[in-house]
């Protein structure tokens, strides 16, 4: 084997490599119409607060992608798409300086149920020294989140059950859901 062929096939090599750790760019839904085309995926509603404008936000799954700027303006909002059904972690933010911080997977994992809306909660960033530190925190705010998809995607809501699937448990979309159902408020 020469040269030539060590270095192409080296070139090949790290070519796929790239190919495999590259994430796709989303934006979130803007229509309220359900968009989900197949059996094996979900809605992901995430709540983002920060005090900053983020550059990105790389969440891992079984699709790995990219929340983008357009999405992360400072302030409080959330953000819904569709993604295969699975687990996820967010692995990585990055600053309005592109400055990359990076999170242990195992404390920032939750789940994308299929045929339903998977609220995780709101993430909270405040970025600190000039953006080169953060403070990073995953809070659960299901009665917002809730009131936000009312407002904001009430076709999706009608169509599609919405569960917690942050850290922890939550029943607040249960009893919710039980309460309306027994005064025949419809379903959630």
């Amino acid at each position: 084997m020469s040269l030539k062929d060590i270095l192409k096939f080296l070139l090949l090599f790290l070519f796929l490599i790239f190919l495999c750790s590259c994430a796709t760019n989303i934006k979130r839904i803007q229509a309220d119409e359900d968009r989900i085309l197949s059996q094996e995926e979900g809605y992901l509603l995430i709540g983002i607060d920060t005090q900053v404008d983020l550059h990105r936000i790389r969440i891992d799954g079984p699709q790995n992608i990219f929340l983008t700027k357009n999405d992360l303006k400072s302030g409080g909002h959330y953000i819904l798409v569709n993604l295969p059904a699975g687990e996820y972690s967010i692995d990585q933010i990055f600053s309005y300086r592109n400055i990359k911080f990076r999170f242990d997977k195992d404390n920032w994992r939750f789940s994308v149920k299929p045929q339903m809306i998977s609220y995780v909660g709101d993430l909270e960033v405040s970025i600190t020294d000039f953006g080169f530190g953060g403070y990073f925190e995953l809070i659960n705010n299901s009665a917002s989140a809730l009131v936000y998809l009312e407002e904001n995607y009430p076709n999706i809501l009608d169509k599609r059950k919405i569960v917690y699937t942050g850290v922890l448990e939550d029943r607040f979309f249960d009893y919710v859901r039980s309460y309306k159902e027994g005064s025949n408020g419809g379903s959630l």
